[in-house]
């Protein structure tokens, strides 16, 4: 895997405290052969009376097709829910698929939506699975909880420690325009999975083949990022929708989870930086190398045509200072992974702020992300995040669930940067996709930014 890490400011002016981002990318390496591992994937389906006729049968025909491309030591499970769960498929390899497709044709819709108790048992199910072989959950529902577990802090618990301590990955997919998008994408988030929104049911098979495809690539496993403060950095923050853990003496650890082949990824930070000195002849105290901020520990599993090998990278982030605001050095390759999430996590805000009709203080929102954005004097590398500004900026008017539902869509994205699962983009009124052509914004000398508040804290 290669990891590159970069700060939207290189350099910042001497003697005045300020606030710079970290953008660390990460790539998968290529996968060049077939894999030779096995994995156990786990269909958790909605089946209440709403996912009746045309979506139904969809969503049967999608894992049918998951069946037809596994290999023969590939493990499946299919789990339904409405009232309550029931396993159709208990973990198993998909040799027998003529028995197996008769099962999926005999489910049929009925009742309300207990989905946790679906997501429980595919969990049960995948945790049957033998060794440490990877193991993925896709949960497809087209409504909201109303049976069951339907408490927000009852759930997160659960999700959480399949992922740290069963191994169990979770995506969701979302049906319509009546699920619940902050519960779904706070289950991805968690379970270190995606978060899909599909308006048409023929979405279902391309999804379900993306999920399975993500197993059968698999490059990277339990991607970590250990971080420790060093002297010149105050506070950091974590922009990127990541899980942070506080470990003993110190330490916060960021769950990235597995990427496939060729996969990249971007985690990004926000840190607050201390005045940093100048000799007095006038040059920098640190050498050319700058002060430490941070000190990074990455881990993760790298699966190789010889096995998995365990791997760890150490990297000590720095930044230099200068007397000249010209000679304030930015990136742009950061600069353009900042904005994007950046702006997916003030919509994230903005969105309760919306259905609550606070419209004008969604508005100031807006307002100042594309003040800060325009600070940074680079069109070319916040382009698209100020073009995506001015596109939720025309849905805040016209705020509906179909709305909703994209912009929490697009911020779930966002917030992972994947090169695989990719942000779908935010369409404007008319239902073209945004264009190329950025907003007209004034020019700003290069000079580091005023110190803000953070935005998200360890």
């Amino acid at each position: 895997m290669k990891t590159n890490c970069h700060l939207d400011y290189e350099s910042i002016l001497h003697g005045r405290a300020e606030v710079v981002h970290l953008a660390i990318s990460f790539r998968a390496e290529k996968q060049l052969s077939g894999r030779n591992q096995p994995f156990a994937f786990g269909l958790v389906i909605d089946n209440s009376g709403s996912m009746g006729g045309h979506p139904l049968e969809q969503a049967k025909a999608a894992a049918k097709m998951v069946l037809s491309n596994l290999r023969e030591d590939d493990l499946i499970a299919l789990v339904v829910f409405s009232e309550s769960a029931r396993t159709i498929i208990p973990l198993q390899t998909g040799k027998n698929r003529a028995a197996l497709h008769a099962q999926i044709d005999a489910i049929h819709p009925e009742g309300l939506t207990n989905l946790m108790a679906g997501w429980m048992l595919g969990r049960d199910e995948l945790e049957k699975a033998p060794g440490a072989i990877p193991r993925k959950l896709l949960l497809l529902t087209d409504g909201h909880l109303n049976a069951g577990i339907t408490e927000l802090g009852q759930i997160v618990p659960l999700i959480t420690d399949a992922t740290k301590n069963r191994h169990i990955r979770t995506s969701c997919l979302g049906f319509g325009d009546h699920y619940n998008e902050d519960l779904l994408a706070t289950i991805s988030t968690v379970g270190t999975g995606a978060m899909h929104d599909a308006t048409e049911p023929e979405a279902f098979q391309k999804i379900f083949m993306l999920e399975l495809e993500s197993l059968l690539a698999l490059s990277v496993q339990n991607l970590r990022v250990r971080v420790r403060k060093l002297h010149y950095c105050d506070r950091f923050g974590v922009v990127s929708s990541y899980t942070v853990l506080e470990r003993p003496e110190g330490v916060f650890e960021i769950t990235i989870g597995d990427l496939v082949s060729d996969e990249e990824r971007v985690l990004v930070m926000v840190l607050e930086v201390l005045p940093l000195p100048l000799m007095g002849d006038g040059l920098p105290v640190a050498s050319l190398e700058g002060e430490a901020l941070l000190d990074l520990e990455i881990v993760y599993d790298e699966i190789t045509e010889e096995g998995v090998h365990s791997r760890v990278e150490q990297r000590t982030i720095r930044i230099s200072a200068v007397q000249n605001p010209a000679e304030v050095v930015r990136n742009g390759q950061a600069v353009r992974w900042v904005a994007i999430q950046e702006v997916g996590r003030m919509m994230m805000a903005a969105i309760l702020e919306r259905d609550s009709g606070d419209e004008l203080v969604v508005r100031e929102r807006i307002r100042r992300t594309k003040e800060k954005l325009e600070g940074y004097g680079m069109e070319k590398a916040t382009e698209e995040a100020l073009e995506t500004l001015r596109i939720f900026e025309k849905k805040v008017v016209r705020w509906d669930l179909r709305s909703r539902k994209q912009v929490r869509q697009y911020c779930a994205s966002s917030l992972s940067m994947s090169s695989y699962f990719e942000a779908a983009p935010l369409k404007d009124e008319s239902g073209v996709p945004k264009s190329k052509s950025p907003s007209p914004r004034r020019k700003r000398p290069p000079t580091s930014p005023a110190t803000p508040p953070l935005d998200a804290q360890p």
